[in-house]
């Protein structure tokens, strides 16, 4: 079969397996919900500026995905991460679990890089960390501002406050003393201890760089915030 021939029917397959995907979306959505979407008064302008601030959302996340595998010393254009990063957040929705997507994008962008196959799945799991290290952070700064807050709402907000110090007091033992921490005992661990341990070591990357730490908890927090305006 001859290579455009084959590259036709791949691409063809991709688009019905999209609108096979699209279709069922719209099929298993409740009627009663359907008929109130459409039949409720709407403020499109509203609708559109929420479109964009999310689209924004989406497209910092991927850039700082980017960031992330390109420290890994691993080759990564913006585009290919937006690309990859769109197919995580559509199959999050369609997928079983709301990280579903991850696995797919981890698998897809780790056959794109053959010799660091392992840093490039560990970058997606550093990326879901700081991106939940963003969301209590914002969520701790935004409670601190509210004028009132209920026992239940104030216990939220302590438990946010705990988490964001652990999280980026664990950054800062990374970026202060990671190249202290013993990782080549893992190489030991039978049959996996080499996968294991470039794994641990890929989530090691922020060692000796607190502007990348920085720069990551910035945009992860802008994202959150971008969702939460939305």
């Amino acid at each position: 079969m001859p290579a455009t021939t084959k590259s036709r029917i791949i691409a063809i397959i991709k688009v019905s397996v999209l609108i096979g995907i699209v279709a069922w979306l719209i099929a298993t959505f409740p009627k009663k919900s359907w008929e109130a979407l459409v039949e409720q008064d709407k403020n499109w302008w509203l609708l559109g500026q929420a479109f964009v601030v999310i689209l924004v959302a989406h497209l910092v996340s991927f850039w700082r995905w980017q960031i992330l595998v390109q420290a890994l010393d691993v080759p990564f254009r913006l585009v290919e991460a937006i690309r990859l990063g769109f197919l995580g957040t559509l199959l999050n929705l369609v997928s079983v679990g709301a990280v579903g997507g991850d696995l797919f994008k981890a698998i897809e962008a780790a056959r794109n890089a053959e010799k660091k196959r392992a840093e490039v799945v560990a970058s997606v799991l550093v990326d879901r960390a700081i991106g939940l290290l963003g969301l209590v952070l914002v969520a701790s700064v935004s409670l601190a501002f509210a004028p009132e807050l209920s026992p239940l709402m104030r216990q939220i907000w302590y438990g946010a406050m705990i988490m964001s110090v652990i999280g980026v007091g664990g950054l800062a033992v990374v970026v202060l003393f990671g190249r202290l921490i013993p990782l080549k005992w893992l190489n030991s661990i039978p049959g996996v201890g080499h996968v294991v341990h470039r794994v641990a070591h890929a989530c090691m990357i922020f060692q000796g760089r607190p502007w990348l730490v920085l720069e990551l908890i910035a945009s992860s927090m802008a994202v959150h915030s971008c969702f939460t305006i939305g």
